[in-house]
């Protein structure tokens, strides 16, 4: 009897698991993964010294030994394997900043290239040209925030039929912050370079909110059913109102989920890479099928800013400087360049009144609700 208890409490387990997953991860793979069969083919003469590693020598061991597999290595240019999708100002430069620690990853001197929406007429030779030499096992990775959201409507189709092994990493944040970061990041290029006068003419984001919430829910409230081709017909057009319209995740997420299964799209939560990276650099990887180099445990908290950085133990970092608390110990951390995370700084945080705020919410939650139903990530709770 107790034997059958335990297979019972054990079916419910996995049971539950599935189920779990299942609603994390609506679209299912539908195509063989030919992908980690690759990998595990180049890595079959490089085997891992330990299942995981844990102590700080077999882990350095681990990390040699993987460096080390690029010695030597014959290195060609070739088109990306992995592409940061979007969105825009939830969190991608962090990926791919703390993701290019890693001795397989690597990516071009100019990690956007906008190829897909604004550069497709220079053709494949001269995207093929951006990228670096890498050997074999190596993984070039790119990443243009606007793709997510910009048109042509056909773009997803593009990445599909022009990098068909390519694997895609979509973040995802809060919309009502998002739309803040935007606002200040394309006030911020204004000052620099005079670019996107038709957000800049707008002194403060109150001030945009007065012309653009009315503006926005008019447009939404005419379409009963607010659609991609609306918002694709408008994105030159009116461009300034973006900084709204990109945080309608729902409307824009089918038209990738419809070529990407869960195998080649990935979802995380800006707000789960902000506040637990390693965490999430250990997804990635997983989901990359490379050797899990970066952990949970190689990410900091800088005290100047409250942001996480990795902590480079690689590199002879000085870990006695960082548990004694010696004056300026952080600038041993390898952090993200200080105009990111200018919204999100310990100190920093939302400019706008409580009435506008309280609309952002009711804009973005029908949206929200349906991004919920298709990848479990729920932004009305916040």
């Amino acid at each position: 009897m107790a034997r059958i208890r335990r297979f019972l409490s054990l079916l419910l387990a996995v049971s539950i698991s599935a189920t779990t997953y299942i609603s994390i991860l609506k679209w299912q793979p539908n195509k063989k993964n030919v992908w980690n069969e690759k990998l595990q083919s180049l890595y079959q003469d490089f085997p891992f010294f330990e299942p995981r590693p844990t102590t700080f020598e077999s882990r350095k061991r681990e990390w040699e030994h993987y460096s080390d597999m690029s010695k030597n290595k014959t290195k060609a240019r070739r088109l990306p394997d992995v592409v940061g999708i979007g969105v825009k100002k939830c969190g991608t430069d962090a990926v791919i900043s703390f993701l290019r620690h890693h001795p397989f990853m690597k990516v071009p001197d100019d990690v956007e290239t906008f190829f897909f929406n604004h550069k497709y007429n220079k053709g494949l030779n001269y995207y093929r040209s951006l990228m670096p030499e890498v050997a074999e096992h190596e993984l070039i990775m790119e990443k243009t925030p606007a793709y997510f959201d910009c048109p042509p409507v056909t773009l997803p189709n593009r990445l599909y039929r022009d990098i068909p092994h390519a694997k895609l990493i979509l973040v995802v944040c809060d919309p009502v912050k998002r739309s803040f970061s935007d606002y200040a990041h394309e006030r911020a290029r204004y000052e620099i370079s005079s670019k996107n006068r038709d957000v800049a003419e707008f002194e403060t984001f109150d001030s945009y909110l007065d012309f653009y919430l009315d503006r926005v829910n008019r447009s939404t409230s005419l379409n009963t059913s607010t659609t991609l081709y609306n918002h694709m017909s408008n994105y030159y057009k009116d461009h300034a109102a973006t900084l709204l319209t990109t945080g309608f995740y729902s409307v824009f997420l089918p038209r990738w989920t419809e070529l990407f299964n869960s195998s080649r799209l990935m979802v995380i939560s800006g707000e789960d890479i902000l506040n637990n990276p390693g965490v999430q650099m250990e997804r990635i990887q997983d989901f990359l099928g490379i050797p899990k180099l970066l952990r949970e445990g190689d990410f900091v908290k800088n005290p100047s800013n409250g942001f996480f950085c990795v902590r480079p133990w690689w590199k002879n970092y000085n870990f006695t400087a960082e548990t004694n608390s010696v004056a300026g110990w952080e600038e041993n951390l390898s952090c993200l360049s200080k105009t990111k995370g200018r919204t999100r700084h310990k100190d920093g945080g939302m400019d706008a009144n409580i009435k506008h705020v309280a609309r952002l919410k009711a804009l973005f939650e029908p949206f929200n609700e349906e991004l919920y139903q298709m990848t479990g990530i729920d932004y009305n709770m916040m």
